[in-house]
């Protein structure tokens, strides 16, 4: 069974539709947009924080010398 429906009934559908497309893709912007310029710093500071690390340099087990035979690394390891 076939429903007829009046042009004008499916012009205004489509200009609804039509219209929240236009709404969906606008706040899809506007995210873009936030993320890009308001929350750059924060994003960019946890992206650099995946890919470093810190290593304690107090647990070398090597000894480094100068040229002149003086040691270069010269720290004093605390003990608990």
């Amino acid at each position: 069974m076939m429903i007829k429906l009046n042009r004008s009934v499916m012009k205004k559908r489509q200009y609804m539709v039509l219209g929240l497309f236009i709404v969906f893709i606008i706040a899809v912007y506007g995210r873009i947009v936030y993320f890009q310029y308001f929350s750059s710093y924060k994003l960019s500071v946890m992206a650099n924080s995946q890919y470093s690390y810190k290593e304690d340099i107090t647990d070398a087990n090597y000894m480094l010398f100068d040229s002149n035979g003086k040691q270069l690394l010269d720290y004093k390891k605390n003990i608990m």
